[in-house]
Order: structure tokens, then C-alpha cells, then sequence
């Protein structure tokens, strides 16, 4: 997982020498609060965006997901949200992966997972409604925040950050096969 503001190339310059990085990062500056919703081709479907918002919700309405083909530029428009991320690893999925949609679905961490000290702590309260999990992180995603995620990488969008009821958001997928020659290159 990657995470950064566009107005900070330093937290990407290093993915440019990826040409489909290069694309979507280019691509990425020219969007606006006025950008169309929908797909968005950038490169047929090895490279395209999905413009589009949505009302937040309670985080225990919302889902961990993953995906094996493609990975997520997730970025903020306006409005706000928090993505939690963890390692797909550490959750048990609670569906088939489904191949057509791309898109494996998790159960999220169980509090029986959180160190003894820590399940202690809650004093009562559901641990599925507090932040602090042991393979749990949440990133606040505003305006010009962005995050990449790797089949890896297990994130679940959409939750309630307290500041804004809805977020207007992109996501652009990038084929993984595009990328084979960035990881490779150095072997």
C-alpha cells in the first residue's frame, strides 16, 4: 500500500518511470470536481477509471476487499472517507473470489485477533467500532490524498470519517501485467 497527496510528488516520482504509472498519474492532475462520473478509458482495460461518489457509512457496514488482476489508484476528489487497510492475509474471506468482477470480500478482523491487553481495553464496547485492531490501519482520505492498494492489500472504503456525509472519488485500475517489468527489472 501506498499512501500520499498529489501536491507531494516525492511520495510517487518513483512509480513514473513506469509508463502506466507515468499515464495515471498524468491523467490523475487533469481531474476536477467537475469531472464527468463513469469509466473512463485510459488505456482500454489495462488502464481505465471509475469517477464516482458516495454517502459514508458506519464502518461496520462496510467491507474489506481485494483484488488479484488489478491494482487501485483510490483518489479523493472532495468530500472525505477513511479506508481502513490490512493485509488480505490476515482475514478469513467471506465469499468466493469472483474472477468476472475481480473482487474478493473478507470477513473483518475478529476481536478474538487483538492482543489480550487490547480486548481488555474496550471496557465493553464492540471492537468492530474502534480503530485500534492489531492488522488494521486507517487512512483519512480529502481532497488530493490517494492511495494504491496490491493484490496484497485488503481495504475497505467507504467509512464515516465524522467530517463529511459523502465522498467524490476516483478509482484507477491498473492492470498488474503492466507492472511485471517495474518489480522485475532490477533481478
Amino acid at each position: 500500500m501506498i499512501y500520499g497527496h498529489i501536491s507531494a510528488a516525492d511520495a510517487y516520482a518513483h512509480l513514473l518511470a513506469n509508463p502506466a504509472w507515468r499515464l495515471a498519474f498524468e491523467w490523475l492532475k487533469t481531474v476536477t470536481a467537475s469531472t464527468p462520473t463513469g469509466i473512463q478509458q485510459l488505456q482500454g482495460d489495462d488502464i481505465y477509471a471509475n469517477v464516482h461518489g458516495y454517502d459514508t457509512l458506519p464502518r461496520k457496514l462496510c467491507r474489506f476487499e481485494s483484488h488479484r488482476r488489478y491494482l487501485d489508484l483510490q483518489y479523493c476528489i472532495s468530500g472525505s472517507e477513511i479506508i481502513d487497510w490490512s493485509l488480505a492475509s490476515a482475514l478469513r474471506p467471506d465469499s468466493a473470489y469472483d474472477a468476472d468482477k475481480d473482487l474478493q470480500f473478507y470477513h473483518p478482523p475478529q476481536p478474538a485477533s487483538l492482543p489480550a491487553g487490547l480486548r481488555s481495553a474496550f471496557g465493553g464496547l464492540d471492537p468492530s467500532s474502534v480503530l485500534l485492531t492489531s492488522c488494521l490501519s486507517p487512512l483519512s482520505m480529502f481532497p488530493g490524498s490517494f492511495a494504491i492498494f496490491h493484490p496484497s492489500d485488503a481495504h475497505r472504503p467507504k467509512v464515516q470519517d465524522g467530517v463529511s456525509p459523502s465522498v467524490f472519488k476516483l478509482v484507477i485500475k491498473v492492470d498488474r501485467r503492466l507492472l511485471v517489468t517495474c518489480f522485475n527489472s532490477g533481478s
